[in-house]
């Protein structure tokens, strides 16, 4: 049972592509002041699981429907470990004076570094030498007609943040200015 001195948080991963290995990390920073609970996939969730938790922290594949936050007795926040909050009913929350929280900036610089790692291993001709290396030798023949980034023009559909962070990434090659504002 929930008390105020004792939280429990209960943590609903995704069943398909899972996030958490254990709930070791989570405790160490939680301490002896909270018990957490993992459950794998919304629809594993029990009813006194809902009942008793003072937090839902909820992973990406799932859905937390207006059936679920009504079952909601101690909760004081859920949040989404995601960069967007569409697979909670807010306005049922809301309701239920359960503030709702996301994390909007997830993984875009993480992002961005990837894109621009893909994007030099394209123009780098990378996947076609590296076949001739795992085979045991280099090819130079393999990387002709790579091409530097160097005032190059790079489209970017969206100037997001990710855009945004891939933009300036881009600058540091050289890639033209005009191209990508």
């Amino acid at each position: 049972m929930a008390t105020s001195n004792y939280q429990t948080i209960l943590f609903v991963d995704s069943e398909d592509y899972p996030y958490i290995d254990d709930l070791q990390y989570e405790q160490s920073i939680a301490g002896n002041v909270a018990q957490l609970t993992y459950v794998k996939g919304v629809s594993k969730v029990t009813d006194q699981q809902l009942e008793n938790s003072n937090v839902v922290v909820i992973y990406y594949g799932n859905v937390l429907t207006q059936e679920h936050i009504n079952k909601l007795k101690h909760c004081k926040g859920i949040v989404a470990a995601t960069t967007g909050f569409d697979h909670i009913d807010v306005n049922t929350a809301s309701l239920k004076s359960i503030p709702v929280c996301n994390i909007p900036d997830y993984g875009d610089e993480d992002i961005a570094d990837h894109t621009m790692m893909l994007l030099l291993a394209l123009v780098r001709k990378l996947p076609s030498v590296l076949k001739d290396v795992q085979k045991g030798h280099y090819n130079w023949h393999a990387a002709l007609g790579s091409m530097r980034l160097r005032d190059r023009n790079l489209g970017i559909i969206g100037l997001g943040k990710i855009g945004e962070a891939v933009a300036k990434r881009a600058l540091s090659f050289g890639v033209r200015h005009e191209a990508i504002i």
